[in-house]
């Protein structure tokens, strides 16, 4: 592959802040120390009580490529669409404030392996109790059509990889013309969010080395028990059978939502 492919092509970063003054600058930096020039990241903090405020702001006055925007407290799926709207770049990803990117050449290889995709996939590592522990890779699932049954159950259920919106560069074009954005969900926005692409027909590419840093974090929305979660899941499930039945037409996307 010709490692030269979209190397001029602008990269948003954009990651929704919400009182994560703990690892928040090791996330930052993370992004900062990235070969890749072409680049903005986009803070977005979603009314934080702690000092996350001031700690974007103070990377903000050393680095001209950050931009600090700030909402009153409405939910990660708001932070991230006002990053969508705000973004520059050819190209997205985002980033949790607790997680992190490894090494330095990160964006620099996705953006390589990039191509004609809407949607790069890459592979991910967990950190729990301070060990970076393997965690299931694309190529389970990127062998088969994105047609397939296989392909989404692996992808989005079985694997789960295609659910989250991280270890991902998504086209901004993309997102764009088929007006993509997350839903107000207090979790699983972004397995919905990634259901919306497949279902426009997004074109995908794969990366099976790890991009990304997943931090177990006991304190996330991921690990919090929720009375109402069997409420979530059902508007979710149902959202989803609407748009099924609307965008994806006679193509048996049904799974999805049987799944769900």
């Amino acid at each position: 592959m010709d490692w030269m492919v979209n190397m001029d092509k602008k990269i948003s970063v954009i990651v929704p802040v919400y009182n994560a003054e703990t690892y928040l600058p090791q996330c930052i930096e993370s992004i900062l120390r990235q070969d890749y020039e072409a680049l903005e990241l986009l803070l977005i903090d979603d009314g934080s009580s702690d000092k996350s405020v001031q700690i974007c702001e103070e990377y903000g006055r050393q680095s001209g490529q950050i931009r600090v925007l700030t909402q009153k407290n409405s939910g990660v799926s708001a932070a991230r669409n006002m990053g969508i709207q705000h973004a520059e770049g050819d190209y997205i990803l985002f980033v949790d404030a607790d997680d992190y990117l490894p090494g330095s050449g990160v964006i620099s290889h996705m953006v390589a392996e990039m191509g004609e995709a809407d949607i790069l996939v890459g592979g991910y590592m967990r950190l729990w109790n301070d060990r970076l522990l393997p965690a299931g890779s694309c190529s389970s699932f990127s062998g088969f059509l994105p047609e397939e049954g296989a392909f989404r159950f692996r992808g989005f259920f079985s694997v789960g990889t295609l659910s989250y919106v991280w270890c991902k560069m998504y086209r901004r074009s993309f997102l764009q013309e088929n007006q993509l954005c997350f839903g107000d969900y207090a979790y699983a926005e972004d397995k919905l969010f990634n259901f919306h692409c497949y279902i426009q027909g997004a074109k995908y590419a794969f990366f099976p080395e790890p991009v990304y840093v997943y931090r177990k974090n006991d304190a996330s929305a991921s690990y919090r028990f929720r009375p109402d979660s069997v409420r979530g899941w059902m508007a979710i499930a149902e959202e989803l059978e609407r748009s099924v039945g609307k965008e994806a037409g006679d193509k048996g996307f049904e799974d999805l939502t049987a799944c769900t």
